[in-house]
């Protein structure tokens, strides 16, 4: 069995080596407890989507973010990664090449560079047929047939089709071309709502194995449990009871997902298997495909518990003996 699991270990490593030699990108995947308490804060405000906002500093923000995980995009990354939420763009918006602050638009006249431009609109008088020039904070009538449009400088009288486009940085005070700007993706984020459904699940399921747990004389403990290796193993859930003066301990893993439970699902809890001196419920639920139940039926000390729904994993974990 050893030798089969590090086959597949061997494999997963080689697969995700790209993550690997990142060093810190496996640091900041969120524990089952820290996720479970994010579709809680989700849920809880009705949250939605997360949308972008531009602050006075000219830098792109995500103020829901920011109040319900106190963290900005970042976190909203991870959470895409997490298949929490989904990304999606919004629009383009023009960038400072210096230092990547949003810049602010200026409309000017091609001949002289001013700003104070004025936009003409040659309408046809509904009364009496005729055509005249109007500015638009003249036109009364906004049904009125419009011919035509032009602009017009106040400073120099020139009148022109469209004005210079330019783009000015407020934090170094730059003045910038079109063709000289950089252009950056604004992003929405928008809920999952599988991700919500599966969070309400996994919730539930906790309440049940407790419930189980308890029943057969476990009691709750902190889920947090170092290894023979030294490495701490995080569950989400551990319980312990003592008989006859000898400490029975049970870790419990659930692993929710919307279709079929892969082996990639349960690595991480294959592989505390081998590191703690205690047992291991892995609750999958709907089911998991038949690699997994080879691998954990070699396993001494996993118990797999599957099920379509609540009812058929709390009637399994009945049945456990210990």
């Amino acid at each position: 069995m050893t030798v089969k699991l590090n086959i597949v270990l061997r494999r997963y490593i080689k697969d995700h080596e790209s993550i690997l030699s990142e060093g810190d990108s496996l640091k900041k995947r969120f524990s089952s407890k820290e996720k479970e308490g994010i579709l809680k804060s989700i849920r809880e405000k009705g949250l939605k989507e997360f949308t972008p906002s531009i602050g006075c500093d000219r830098r792109v923000s995500y103020p829901q973010a920011k109040e319900v995980f106190g963290r900005s995009e970042e976190i909203l990354n991870q959470l895409v990664e997490e298949n929490i939420l989904e990304k999606f763009m919004i629009r383009c918006v023009p960038t400072c090449p210096k230092d990547n602050s949003i810049l602010e638009s200026k409309l000017m006249c091609p001949r002289c560079g001013s700003a104070d431009i004025e936009k003409k609109l040659l309408i046809q008088d509904p009364l009496s047929r005729g055509l005249r020039l109007v500015s638009r904070d003249q036109l009364v009538n906004q049904n009125v047939d419009v011919k035509g449009a032009f602009f017009e400088c106040r400073g120099c009288g020139n009148r022109f089709p469209s004005p210079l486009i330019k783009f000015y940085c407020v934090q170094c005070n730059m003045e910038y071309r079109l063709e000289d700007v950089d252009l950056m993706k604004m992003s929405g984020y928008r809920v999952l709502e599988k991700a919500v459904e599966t969070g309400k699940e996994v919730e539930e399921l906790k309440t049940v194995i407790r419930e189980v747990m308890e029943e057969k004389g476990f009691s709750l403990e902190n889920s947090m449990v170092e290894g023979k290796s030294g490495v701490k193993h995080s569950f989400d859930l551990y319980f312990r009871k003592v008989v006859d003066g000898k400490e029975h301990s049970i870790g419990v893993d659930i692993v929710v997902r919307r279709d079929k439970v892969s082996l990639e699902d349960l690595l991480p809890s294959l592989i505390k298997s081998h590191d703690i001196n205690s047992y291991m419920i892995v609750v999958v639920m709907p089911l998991s495909d038949f690699s997994c139940k080879q691998l954990c039926l070699l396993e001494k000390n996993i118990f797999l518990i599957e099920g379509k729904n609540v009812e058929e994993i709390k009637k399994s974990l009945e049945k456990l003996t210990f």
